[in-house]
Formats: C-alpha cells, structure tokens, sequence
C-alpha cells in the first residue's frame, strides 16, 4: 500500500473502526515529503514534482521513495508500547542479519548511523494509537539531502553534520536485503510476538 493513500488508510482506522486486536502493515512508498499537518515550508518539493503529504502524526519531515519501506502499528491505547513496537522491528532486521540498536526514542541506527525513524499519534476518544515509521533499504539519499537538510549555516552554528552525513541504507552494508524480504521479516516477527494480531 502506498502513500498517500496509506495515510487515508490510517487515519480512517484509527477514526471508525474499533480496533480489537493489534495490527500491523508493512508497505512502499511513493516519491513523496511527509509533514506534519502545521508545518509550512517546502515550496521545493512542488517545483520538482515531489508530493508534498501532511500527516496528523508528530516528527519532523521524512522523505520517502520506492526504496524506503514503511510499517504501520495500531494497537488498543491499554495496550501501546512503542519500545515493545520498536523491539519487533529490531527483531525483524536482526532476521536478516542486520544488528541494529534504538536510539533516542523513536530511532534505529546501524554502526551509528539512522536506518529508521517513527511518528506518533494518539486517539484517547477512540482508544486507539497508531505508530508508523520507515526503513531505509535503498532510497535515494542525494534526494533525501535535498528535501530534508536545514539552512546550512544553521548546521555549522550548531556543529550538526548534515543529513546525508547521519544516515545510509542498508543496501550498502546487506546487498542481499530487500523491500519484499523486509516487510516479510516484519510480518514475521509481529506474529510470533503476538499471535492474537493482525497483519495487512
């Protein structure tokens, strides 16, 4: 399922279905900049052609590509975790050889570089979280430098390298690693740790 119909999906599950059991939904993407709904800016992504997708969830901007898979998690609010969410993606990657570590609270990382990033939005009315994030398999980073590097003055005042600089794909270090045998992985994974869910 690819964005932005991906989000649509999300929001109209987290909106008028009552969610009874976990469930998860690995996926692609589309060529596309994710925002949050109040952020403005990006006048760039238009003259390129880029779409530009506001979501209702936080974080800052993500820029997603055909070869950056994405997963969905939605669980009863009771039943929320995000570490536990994020040790099933660990789970999965280390499936495919990939030993990758948390950081902060919503990053994975790989020889201390990001691989993965989340958001979060929550629905104490409905009873329901959502968390979504992605994978970096082998997006184009040039791309991504393009859309989602700050003013560089503003990197050099703060001793920030740039993006490009903090994150890689695991492509460079795991050929063998896929969006397909990804999104496997995380099925998976999800299923032996919770046999009640669901997956899409």
């Amino acid at each position: 399922m690819a964005d932005p119909r991906r989000l649509k999906v999300e929001e109209y599950l987290m909106n008028a279905v009552k969610l009874t059991a976990p469930l998860m939904s690995p996926g692609g993407n589309s060529v596309q900049v994710s925002v949050e709904t109040t952020t403005r800016g990006y006048h760039r992504t238009a003259s390129d052609g880029v779409d530009l997708v506001r979501r209702r969830s936080g974080g800052g901007a993500i820029f997603q590509d055909p070869g950056c898979s994405v997963f969905t998690f939605l669980f009863p609010s009771a039943e929320f975790d995000i570490d536990r969410n994020l040790e099933t993606v660990l789970g999965a990657l280390g499936r495919l050889g990939v030993q990758a570590e948390k950081k902060g609270r919503n990053d994975l990382t790989f020889e201390d570089k990001k691989i993965s990033g989340s958001a979060f939005k929550h629905a104490p009315d409905r009873g329901v979280s959502l968390h979504h994030g992605t994978v970096l398999v082998d997006t184009d980073l040039t791309a991504l430098q393009r859309y989602l590097t700050p003013d560089k003055r503003k990197l050099q005042a703060k001793g920030i390298a740039s993006v490009g600089a903090r994150v890689m794909n695991l492509r460079e270090r795991f050929p063998e690693v896929s969006h397909d045998s990804l999104c496997d992985a995380l099925v998976a994974e999800f299923r032996e740790r919770d046999p009640a869910c669901e997956t899409r």
